[in-house]
């Protein structure tokens, strides 16, 4: 199982930004991992550049990629 976490706003104060929000992300991904969930991250320019579908299908492969997207 694996879930894309998609941290809105990360430049602009959005609620990923912020102490609440970041704890709550935190609860969230640790709550999803504790299930046997491997969770992904990315901003919204790695949703609009490709760079997050790249690691999503990275992941269904089983393959590391994090060269190709740093």
């Amino acid at each position: 199982m694996i879930a894309l976490e998609v941290e809105g706003g990360v430049f602009s104060g959005g609620r990923h930004g912020r102490p609440l929000g970041i704890a709550g992300d935190i609860e969230k991904g640790n709550a999803a991992a504790l299930l046997g969930w491997r969770v992904l991250r990315a901003t919204g320019t790695m949703v609009r550049n490709g760079a997050a579908l790249s690691l999503v299908e990275a992941a269904l492969r089983g393959v590391q990629i994090v060269e190709e997207l740093s």
